[in-house]
């Protein structure tokens, strides 16, 4: 675990060194460390003094006492405090080993924590600024060295309950200056910056415990995970009951946890849990820490933690092999990149590491072995300092933008017709709806752009071209597509086209891959939520096929889910494109107001107007709710009501629920509630326990069969239940991007209850709303459109009174109720929320200056192209492959880097084999010396060929380095 304080001035840092230096009557002295060490008087590895200490709290020099930094305040900012703290068992192991005299074993496992700490703290080094003013008189950010001070300490202060328990934990305080070598190559010292720390506390925290993980098992200790999504483990021989006994200061803090709630009502978890430990910190005391080890050695006894048990535990250690090890490596920065690249096209080197060191937790896989698994994998490309991608995004960009500007011919010539079509049915379009219609038909580009601001009428647009067409082009077959089901069946209901989700084409066409069609006109609708994969398959069938594409979106709705900003990139890369602004979706003064000032990014102005009109509610959480549920009421249910989170979401539906409380006939039933796992977080088996699984195109199932997860094989393997009560296993590792998720959750629901659909089916879109209007004995739901479903059988449904603003778009509504969270709204997620409403809204928020702060900031997609400017980068752009020809790439990318990675997979290969013989000539001399001496055979044989296997590995070795 890491934290990091603010930064203190020099009165709270001194009197931090004051606390802390009580342990130091027990020899737990401080010492310095880091590249500035010198260039402030100090040396790394020097004991700390309260002399040296307070010097460089003063930004002085520790020997000549000359100013380091131009001010020395008082109240100037002294550094700030970087605590590692070791998994509960790792603190309760050692203080086992030393209650029970195995002092070397206990000191092993304090260095390997302060390896671990020291190795993080050297990587916190590197993200250290120091702004200078450079030629231009301008001010420059560059890197600097750091001097931090640690202070190891192994136990916690006195609990509640009066005991102090073992916790291993490191303070690292970080002084405010800097040491760096200026253009005339001198070293100078500076004050730091340390926004690059704060920001990748979560990266330092993961190096921390897979750089532990690693130090202890090659102390051979097996390590398991008490929180894969985190990244946090736990020694593998002690129970839940067990840590819990030493962790009182734990679980005082959480037992105040929802007092705190009422009393800092907008404040996430973790820092509650910050504020709690500062309110009920007891003094430190001078205590013998002799004293303390012989209570705590009573303690483990009393809860069967003996010395006979530790030496067990110790005796049955077993190391890892390397070449296992770096194979893993090798696997996991693979899923990692695949797992990142669904929804980013590029990542930083912190976000790769960070997630594949989760997904290596167990192995102990480190930092470095990581860098080499990127250095010789040929799928990963660097872009550019610290950037990468993959090298089928980084070909799917290329080569739609090289396409988006081909040319193909008209769908239509006689621009007379088209006039006189317009003025005798669709006089009444706008001129950027009449400029759509037209230049679909009369351009000769093959892909087209539709730039349309919500409510500008584009899908009006598309129903006017579908009439045209079917009447001067009957054979002509016109297709529309959209990113979800919901989208795709608003689409064909508006517009007549018929409509599918982009998903089932593509698997539609590349299942008749073979069949020939005739030249359409696809309509890719909410094109700003498609990711650059599926648009360049969507192109390459076009081009297969002669079809022109047009593109309908907006780039100020949200971004894409899947990896790529690719719309927004047609746009600014030279695609042909028509832009409507003009809003009709919005029917009064005030929405029309609204909607214009979000558009044109006049905040101020918007949050006046939204102020004067008692539009904007500022309260807590829970004070919001009951607001937005009264106001619901008050428009007897003829309110849309948006949340930004789906927690939030949840709340509002069981209170609104709660409140309807009407005597019409009900019925319970166990739904299906769809689970999200983003990222890595779907290669973990433990993270469906519980549910069900629909499954996709997966070797050995059926196409869209529903499973039930009954077991795990490992970390990464599922057993799930057929349909057919057949048992079977699922790589998650292989499989988990075509499978979707749902957990059990039973319910009730009343006649008259508005309900939002969670899935497609033959008649019902996911995503779509309705109300149920009758309950049948037998479990059918008649609802008030006049559709019908089982519910027994489908299932995928929810109390739909509240929906997310992901959900909301494409949704219109009179009356619109936005729970706008302050601290994760953007300009994107606000302009969804407000263009819902056609006459009237209001915004509930749990801080307005934040929430204005934020809905000034624009959602940001990376995208490879990016970083393909300049000749310098012709090797990435020649890199994308021949993504038209065969959809694979080009082996010329990688193959010098593919060759030296197959060597290397060999290399480790034949290592494996090397340490699997050693292992097993072992196991079979230990079994024979633990039998009786007259059943014992002649094993001098054995012996020597062990010898020399030992040698020849050693031999081995040497060559390999």
């Amino acid at each position: 675990m890491i934290s990091i304080s603010k930064f203190q001035n020099k009165d709270q840092a001194s009197s931090y060194y004051q606390e802390e230096n009580y342990y130091q009557k027990n020899s737990e002295n401080g010492f310095f460390h880091g590249a500035a060490a010198p260039a402030v008087g100090v040396k790394n590895g020097q004991e700390v003094t309260k002399d040296t200490f307070q010097s460089l709290l003063n930004n002085t020099h520790a020997i000549t006492g000359e100013a380091l930094t131009k001010n020395t305040t008082a109240n100037k900012r002294a550094g700030f405090d970087v605590t590692f703290s070791a998994p509960k068992s790792v603190s309760v192991m050692m203080e086992a080993l030393q209650a029970n005299g195995l002092t070397e074993e206990a000191l092993k496992l304090r260095e390997a924590h302060e390896r671990a700490t020291q190795k993080a703290m050297e990587e916190i080094g590197k993200y250290a600024l120091t702004r200078i003013r450079n030629e231009a008189g301008e001010i420059e950010r560059i890197k600097a060295g750091i001097v931090y001070a640690s202070f190891q300490h192994d136990t916690t202060r006195i609990t509640p309950s009066g005991n102090i328990d073992p916790q291993l934990h490191t303070h690292n305080f970080i002084f405010n200056v800097v040491s760096y070598v200026d253009k005339n190559g001198e070293f100078k010292t500076g004050a730091i910056e340390n926004f690059g720390i704060y920001k990748n506390k979560m990266y330092f925290g993961q190096l921390y415990r897979n750089e532990l993980a690693n130090n202890l098992k090659e102390l051979g200790y097996k390590i398991e995970f008490t929180d894969a999504k985190n990244g946090f483990f736990e020694l593998q021989d002690f129970k839940k009951e067990e840590l819990k006994e030493f962790s009182g200061r734990s679980k005082s803090m959480r037992a105040l946890i929802e007092e705190y709630r009422e009393k800092y009502p907008n404040t996430n978890e973790s820092k509650l849990l910050e504020i709690i430990n500062q309110d009920i910190k007891p003094p430190k005391q001078e205590v013998e820490r002799e004293e303390i080890l012989n209570k705590n050695k009573n303690r483990l006894e009393n809860i069967g933690i003996t010395k006979e048990r530790i030496e067990e535990l110790l005796h049955n250690r077993e190391k890892e092999s390397e070449g296992l090890k770096q194979a893993k490596a090798d696997e996991f920065i693979e899923l990692t990149a695949r797992a990142i690249t669904e929804t980013n096209s590029t990542f930083s080197k912190e976000e790769i590491h960070k997630d594949a060191m989760k997904l290596g937790l167990k192995h102990g896989i480190t930092k470095e072995e990581l860098e080499e698994a990127i250095k010789f994998n040929d799928k990963i490309i660097q872009l550019d300092n610290d950037i990468y991608t993959t090298i089928d995004v980084l070909a799917a960009e290329k080569y739609i933008i090289s396409k988006v500007m081909d040319k193909t011919g008209q769908l239509y010539k006689d621009r007379g017709k088209i006039e006189n079509f317009i003025k005798n049915n669709y006089d009444n379009m706008t001129v950027g709806q009449k400029e759509m219609f037209s230049k679909i038909l009369i351009s000769d580009s093959q892909f087209m752009v539709i730039q349309g601001d919500a409510g500008t009428g584009k899908t009006y647009s598309m129903k006017a071209l579908k009439e045209f067409l079917e009447a001067e082009q009957p054979n002509r077959e016109i297709i529309g597509l959209s990113f979800t089901g919901k989208a795709a069946a608003g689409l064909e209901e508006d517009s007549g086209i018929k409509s599918s989700t982009i998903h089932s084409f593509l698997y539609s066409e590349a299942k008749d891959e073979f069949k020939e069609s005739k030249e359409r006109l696809i309509i890719v609708d909410e094109a700003g939520l498609v990711g650059s994969r599926q648009i360049a398959k969507i192109i390459k069938i076009a081009k297969k096929n002669n079809d022109k594409v047009v593109f309908v979106g907006d780039v100020k709705q949200f971004k894409a889910i899947a990896a790529g900003d690719i719309f927004a990139e047609m746009q600014r890369r030279g695609a042909e494109t028509i832009t409507l602004g003009e809003t009709l979706r919005q029917k009064t003064e005030f929405t029309k107001e609204v909607v214009r000032l979000t558009k044109d990014q006049e905040f101020d102005q918007l949050f006046s107007l939204l102020l004067n009109s008692n539009k904007l509610l500022e309260e807590d959480k829970g004070e919001l709710y009951q607001q937005i549920v009264n106001d619901y009421f008050e428009k007897k249910g003829d309110l849309l009501i948006i949340a930004s989170k789906n927690e939030d979401r949840k709340i509002i539906n069981q209170i609104i629920k709660k409140k309807n409380n009407n005597s019409n006939k009900s019925i319970k039933i166990t739904i299906n509630e769809m689970q999200s796992f983003s990222g890595i977080n779907k290669f973990f088996a433990y993270s469906y326990l519980n549910t069900t699984i629909n499954i996709g195109k997966i070797p050995n199932f059926k196409n869209g069969e529903i499973v039930e997860v009954v077991d795990t094989k490992d970390e990464h393997t599922l057993i799930v239940r057929t349909e057919r009560r057949e048992e079977k296993e699922l790589d998650l590792k292989k499989y988990a991007d075509d499978i979707v998720v749902f957990k059990k959750v039973e319910k009730e629901f009343v006649v008259g209850e508005k309900i939002v659909f969670t899935k497609n089916s033959k008649e019902i879109k996911n995503g779509e709303i309705d109300y149920i209007k009758e309950i049948k004995e037998d479990g059918i739901i008649l609802l008030k459109s006049g559709k019908s479903f089982y519910c027994h059988h489908y299932n995928y449904f929810d109390h739909g009174y509240a929906i997310t603003d992901y959900k909301a778009q494409g949704v219109t509504a009179r009356n619109v109720a936005i729970l706008a969270d302050s601290q994760i709204a953007s300009f994107n997620s606000f302009y969804t929320q407000v263009t819902r409403a056609k006459e009237d809204l209001k915004i509930y928020t749990q801080n307005k200056e934040e929430l204005r702060a934020n809905v000034s900031k624009k959602a940001h997609k990376s995208s490879t192209l990016q970083y393909l400017k300049g000749e310098k980068n012709e090797h990435k752009r020649n890199a994308a492959g021949d993504f038209e020809k065969s959809g694979s790439y080009k082996k010329s990318i990688s193959e010098h880097k593919r060759e030296i990675g197959n060597i290397r997979k060999e290399r480790l290969r034949f290592k494996e084999l090397i340490y699997r013989s050693i292992e097993g000539l072992k196991s079979i001399i230990q079994f024979f010396s633990q039998r009786p001496q007259q059943q014992q055979p002649k094993i001098e044989t054995t012996t020597k060929q062990l010898l020399k296997e030992n040698i020849r590995q050693q031999r081995f070795q040497e060559l390999l380095r």
